[in-house]
């Protein structure tokens, strides 16, 4: 056994599982066996506790790194069902660049959690991963910075100031793939109250925040801003006349049987 050892050390540790070794063992008594006893002497005298310890914890961290491997596989296979909009092989790079700029990692694995509750971030690192993975975001961080600040305590239900990645992916959806609708609801609901009236003024602020969160198109803003106006006054005068002010329902209810904004959204896209 220490002949065998000593001489096919390296090919010994190699070994992938189930491979057969007898080919090892017939290699190893081919030899001189007096001459192989004196060799596996010298050699075993250099394999070090701590030599074995260094290979023990390699294969652990190996079979570990598998582990949390099939674990995410399976957690973002789950998400994928939730969040249909985000393709199953999406969710691995988005979750790597949430890691990578992840402000603290609680010692829970997520092997060992079974959730993707181990890895979080902050409202800082919450906005630098919306402006990389999102970049119209980035081109006026002055104006977008308080909106995402909005956002942020929207995905944060447990006012804990930081996010786990399937609290991120609930935002995130929206915002990436989300339609006009869904991201004109999600504005609304983290500026307003659900009962909350809208005056002119909010359904205009509305608008302008549901615009710089989802046009990526290259019309000038100067130009884009005259029909958000234009927009907000056909709204207002075409429910109960000169309303001064109205429901969330009233107005979702006209954008859906007339398809007045997903229509007006298409005609900012065009110089």
């Amino acid at each position: 056994g220490m002949a065998v050892i000593a001489n096919t050390k390296d090919k010994i540790l190699n070994l992938v599982e189930g491979m057969n070794v007898a080919p090892l063992f017939k290699e190893a008594c081919s030899h001189n066996p007096e001459e192989l006893i004196q060799y596996a002497l010298t050699r075993l005298g250099t394999v070090t506790k701590e030599y074995i310890n260094r290979v023990r914890q390699r294969k652990k961290f190996e079979m570990m790194q598998a582990l949390q491997e099939n674990t995410l596989s399976k957690l973002f296979e789950d998400l994928s069902k939730v969040h249909p909009k985000i393709k199953f092989v999406e969710f691995n790079n988005i979750y790597k660049q949430f890691e990578k700029l992840a402000v603290k990692k609680t010692s829970d694995k997520v092997s060992d959690t079974g959730s993707l509750r181990s890895t979080i971030i902050d409202i800082t690192q919450f906005q630098k991963l919306l402006y990389h993975l999102i970049p119209h975001l980035e081109a006026d961080q002055e104006k977008n910075g308080p909106i995402l600040v909005s956002l942020f305590k929207r995905g944060d239900r447990k006012d804990t100031q930081v996010m786990d990645f399937e609290e991120f992916i609930q935002v995130f959806e929206i915002l990436w793939r989300g339609t006009i609708l869904e991201q004109f609801d999600l504005c609304f609901e983290v500026l307003y109250k659900p009962e909350e009236q809208l005056t002119k003024d909010d359904f205009r602020n509305l608008l302008n925040v549901v615009y710089r969160i989802s046009f990526s198109g290259s019309t000038p803003w100067d130009q884009n801003a005259l029909r958000l106006e234009m927009f907000v006054a056909i709204i207002y005068e075409s429910l109960r006349g000169h309303q001064e002010a109205l429901t969330y329902d009233e107005i979702t209810n006209m954008f859906l049987e007339k398809d007045f904004l997903v229509n007006f959204w298409n005609q900012l896209y065009r110089a």
